[in-house]
């Protein structure tokens, strides 16, 4: 059949280009036992009771 293929940018990856593939979770980026949760070009910090801030 006749399959259109999509050219992804740099840290996708799949069909539709539907997959990311960078885990910005990678470098630790989170303090004081905080939840890194990896997101799309993002991450965000689940602080635990007491830490707040972009980091904890």
């Amino acid at each position: 059949g006749n399959q259109d293929t999509c050219e992804c940018p740099y840290g996708y990856s799949g069909q539709n280009c539907e997959t990311h593939v960078i885990d910005e979770c990678a470098s630790n980026p989170c303090f004081n036992g905080a939840t890194c949760v990896d997101g799309a070009d993002s991450y965000t910090c689940e602080c635990i009771f007491g830490s707040m801030g972009t980091h904890c």
